[in-house]
């Protein structure tokens, strides 16, 4: 939490002699720092991706339970929250979703049940935190021929993946 320094002057006057007295004083005050939040980069992102109608909305309920790192654990749990939310009843369509969502690169399968999120969808925590991990996920270099060349720096960064389950 940062800290604030304000200050503050007081005059006090003395009415029998009319002497002014200046008091300065200075306080040290913590300033609550802004909540956690994440931040969401959509731009008709089914049409971007070619998701099928209203994945994005899958996409929302699993972003609520990424970290940081873009890290998301799926578990059974999990799962059943996201197909009553959404309003299914079958939790196949849920994994079709998630699989679907995994071939289209809107996320990335590090591990069992466990997802990192393309962080140039949504993302959570400071821009610098945040450009980091675009940065490692895809870059994209354009040589003086105008070539791209798409390089993925992602399989060589070393990610914790914690088992979810299924």
């Amino acid at each position: 939490m940062a800290s604030t320094y304000f200050e503050s002057t007081e005059t006090e006057t003395d009415f029998e002699t009319g002497e002014q007295k200046k008091r300065k004083e200075v306080k040290k005050v913590k300033v609550e720092s802004e909540p956690a939040y994440f931040k969401v980069y959509l731009e008709e992102i089914e049409t971007i991706l070619k998701l099928p109608k209203d994945s994005h909305k899958l996409l929302f309920e699993m972003a609520k339970e990424m970290k940081y790192d873009g890290i998301i654990n799926v578990n059974a749990y999990l799962k059943d929250q996201w197909m009553k939310s959404l309003g299914d009843t079958n939790k196949q369509s849920v994994n079709n979703a998630i699989s679907k969502l995994t071939t289209r690169k809107a996320l990335k399968r590090i591990g069992t049940g466990c997802y990192k999120v393309n962080p140039h969808i949504i993302a959570k925590g400071s821009w610098t935190e945040i450009k980091v991990c675009r940065d490692a996920w895809i870059k994209i270099k354009i040589d003086q021929k105008g070539n791209k060349n798409v390089e993925t720096g992602f399989e060589k960064q070393k990610l914790k993946a914690v088992s979810g389950g299924n």
